[in-house]
């Protein structure tokens, strides 16, 4: 029963990252939007190189205000998708978006 409760009460964030200014992730072959899956208690976000993390930051910090939840940054990682160069740029200036210094933490 307790899992059903936690995807009742995490369902609201998915839904303010879908009506974010987030873009998505493009999978070739596949039409649907991809922007987040929740499994269990991890939440992933799929961002592309043009989203601006500070986004997410807000949105997240938006419903934690508001369903008085808590959101661990500790336990948050950042999965580089992309091209080699992308990735590799990422990695050499630890800024994921250079049009908006997205600054890795």
């Amino acid at each position: 029963m307790s899992c059903l409760l936690y995807d009742i009460a995490i369902e609201p964030l998915a839904e303010l990252i879908r009506k974010s200014s987030l873009e998505d992730f493009k999978i070739q072959d596949l039409e649907e939007r991809v922007l987040v899956s929740l499994f269990a208690d991890d939440t992933l976000v799929y961002m592309n190189e043009n989203d601006n993390k500070k986004t997410l930051e807000q949105t997240i910090r938006n419903f934690c205000e508001t369903s008085t939840a808590k959101f661990n940054n500790k336990k948050s990682e950042i999965l580089l998708i992309g091209t080699k160069e992308y990735r590799n740029n990422v990695i050499k200036t630890e800024t994921i978006n250079k049009t908006n210094n997205d600054k890795l933490d």
